[in-house]
């Protein structure tokens, strides 16, 4: 139910990157890991566009979509904005 949780994958990619051999029953961490940081990227040139479009992501949506996923309440402590410390709670949880 929310844009921070959507990540665009091909097929291919879906099925040999982030589930090794087509098991969707495991998960490559490494490929969910690097997944999350380029969408924490995507989420913060979103919000810091200097055209000042509407944003599509909520930096608050987006904490939200992580502590859930990786099961913490780490993100619910970070300032608004703080993609630095983002980086370093997705890095501390795998």
């Amino acid at each position: 139910m929310y844009y921070e949780n959507l990540i665009a994958l091909t097929t291919a990619q879906h099925m040999q990157e982030a589930h090794p051999g087509g098991n969707t029953r495991q998960i490559d961490t490494k490929s969910q890991y690097t997944c999350l940081i380029a969408k924490t990227d995507s989420i913060r040139k979103n919000l810091l566009r200097l055209d000042h479009a509407p944003a599509l992501y909520s930096f608050d949506d987006f904490m939200y979509v992580l502590n859930t996923g990786l099961q913490t309440d780490y993100f619910s402590r970070i300032p608004e904005g703080d993609f630095n410390a983002v980086v370093q709670g997705i890095t501390m949880n795998y």
